[in-house]
C-alpha cells in the first residue's frame, strides 16, 4: 500500500523555498496545487506525482522531486530540469502512514 499523501502539507528546501501542497490521491498517483513562497513572492503551480510505501516522485513546474520515506517522513533531492545545476535537498516534517 502506498503512503497516504493526500491533503494539505508543506515542505522546506535547502535553497530557502517553502512549498505548501494541496493534494488529491488515487492509489499510487496524486495531483493538486503547490503554493511556492520564494522570499515573500508567492506563486501557484500544478503538481503531479507517484508514491509507494518507500518512495515519492513528483514535479512542480520544471522541478523534479525525488524522495524516500524514513519513519514515515519524506525527504530527498529536487532538480530543476531547466537548469540541472540548480539542485537542493528537501524534507517534510509531517509523518505519513499507508493508505
Amino acid at each position: 500500500m502506498p503512503m497516504n499523501v493526500k491533503g494539505r502539507w508543506g515542505l522546506a528546501q535547502s535553497n530557502g523555498l517553502t512549498i505548501n501542497l494541496s493534494l488529491t490521491q488515487d492509489g499510487g498517483s496524486f495531483s493538486g496545487e503547490a503554493e511556492i513562497d520564494a522570499s515573500g513572492v508567492q506563486t501557484t503551480e500544478p503538481v503531479a506525482g507517484t508514491v509507494t510505501d518507500k518512495d515519492i516522485t513528483f514535479e512542480i513546474g520544471s522541478v523534479h522531486y525525488l524522495g524516500t520515506f524514513t519513519q514515515g517522513r519524506p525527504h530527498g533531492l529536487s532538480i530543476d530540469f531547466a537548469d540541472a545545476v540548480k539542485q537542493s535537498t528537501w524534507f517534510a516534517p509531517k509523518t505519513f502512514s499507508r493508505l
